[in-house]
């Protein structure tokens, strides 16, 4: 949900206010965090007190200019644009490049325009982190600077003392409204969640030059390669592909129920750890490709399999939400926990996928092939562990589901 035009002029406000009191303490920090630096501790007597209200203060003063880092993001320069999105050309040649290979009744794949961080912008989030901790780890030391500061007869140190504790207070405020800032570019671009803008776009476009269609001494290296070209030929709907790659499968000796020994559910270790098979199954399921699943049923897929789809995506989004999250309240439509629990695993079946990305047909097509519409999700959490109709946001699937012996409990 994007803010309203008041929530935006009262961001807009703030952020003004902020970036007047940056300049203000930046100048402030550079001007007293060399006098400090230069402060001769003899003229503050033989009290050692004052020696210690100095050095306490200093490294206030030192994180000061950071806040003008923090501020680029909302300078409205484009180097320091926090999110991009990729080019509709570019979707749009990709789509119809693939387009062009398909036969008459073969399902055209849907591409997202992707949404990406800048570089510069993943250095802010993680300047915010340190800053964060830095001042979080600072409170540590409050109660002695009061203490100290009480004994202190000199009144140097005591002014510089307050206005770290200024600054300190400061920093705070600054921290909060980079988050709400973040929040506010996010709404308005569309990217809800974390994993919304932690693609890289170039997948849909690029498989890695070195898996060649070549020749393998072992089944495993072949396999390596049928799983990788596999996957992503799949995501691109690129049909001759993924022929072409079940055919090298064939040559290279794999055995016929290789799809079925290969593509096993991966098991959750540790409660927390799986890794992901990379099923195309799940991948043609989640963009509607019918054609691509019947081209992988006939060569004995299992349209029923459990894999790790949604792999984590460490991204800094998700590092400056794990901590963030104590001092921000997160929008209530951005319900993504990967930044809250990052070592988590859900394995769901390809029924999952097509209900959550609302796949009408695709869904009606394994429901015709007996794929149990009932399926538990397996996940470390057992919020996580629901069948696909816990996942459908269409009225009609929920209906198809229901129709096909779903239990709406």
């Amino acid at each position: 949900m994007l803010m309203n035009t008041a929530e935006t002029a009262e961001v807009v406000s703030l952020a003004t206010r902020a970036l007047r009191y940056i300049r203000r303490e930046s100048l402030a920090a550079g001007l007293l965090g060399y006098s400090t630096s230069r402060l001769d501790t003899e003229n503050l007597g033989t009290d050692n007190s004052c020696n210690t209200l100095v050095t306490l203060s200093v490294p206030i003063y030192e994180t000061l200019p950071y806040v003008v880092v923090l501020l680029l993001p909302a300078s409205g320069f484009r180097l320091f644009e926090p999110f991009r999105k990729s080019s509709l050309s570019a979707v749009q040649e990709i789509r119809g490049n693939n387009v062009e290979k398909l036969e008459e009744g073969d399902h055209a794949p849907s591409f997202p325009r992707t949404i990406q961080r800048g570089l510069l912008f993943q250095l802010t989030e993680l300047l915010a982190v340190y800053v964060l901790l830095h001042k979080v780890t600072s409170v540590l030391f409050i109660p002695g600077s009061l203490s100290v500061a009480t004994s202190c007869s000199s009144f140097v140190p005591q002014v510089l003392a307050l206005g770290a504790m200024a600054g300190y207070v400061g920093l705070f405020v600054v921290l909060y409204y980079f988050a709400r800032y973040r929040n506010h570019i996010m709404m308005q671009i569309g990217a809800f969640q974390e994993s919304d803008h932690a693609r890289n776009f170039k997948r849909y476009a690029a498989v890695d030059s070195s898996d060649k269609l070549g020749s393998t001494n072992t089944s495993k290296k072949a396999m390596a390669v049928v799983r990788t070209r596999l996957f992503h030929a799949t995501s691109r709907g690129d049909l001759d592909e993924m022929r072409e790659v079940l055919e090298y499968a064939k040559r290279a000796g794999l055995p016929n129920g290789f799809p079925r020994k290969y593509y096993a559910a991966p098991k959750i270790r540790l409660k927390f750890f799986a890794k992901s098979c990379r099923n195309p199954v799940h991948v043609a399921a989640y963009h509607g490709n019918i054609r691509a699943l019947e081209l992988l049923e006939e060569n004995g897929f299992d349209l029923a399999a459990l894999d790790k789809f949604g792999r984590v995506r460490f991204s800094t989004g998700s590092f400056f939400w794990y901590f963030f999250r104590f001092l921000v309240k997160r929008p209530s439509n951005s319900d993504d926990d990967k930044s809250v629990s990052i070592f988590h695993s859900t394995l769901v079946t390809p029924l999952h996928c097509a209900v959550a990305t609302g796949q009408l047909e695709t869904v009606r097509w394994l429901l015709e092939r007996g794929v149990a519409p009932g399926e538990l999700a397996q996940a470390s959490f057992r919020s996580r562990r629901v069948p696909p109709l816990f996942l459908a946001e269409h009225a009609d699937i929920a209906r198809e589901l229901l129709l096909h012996g779903a239990d709406p409990l």
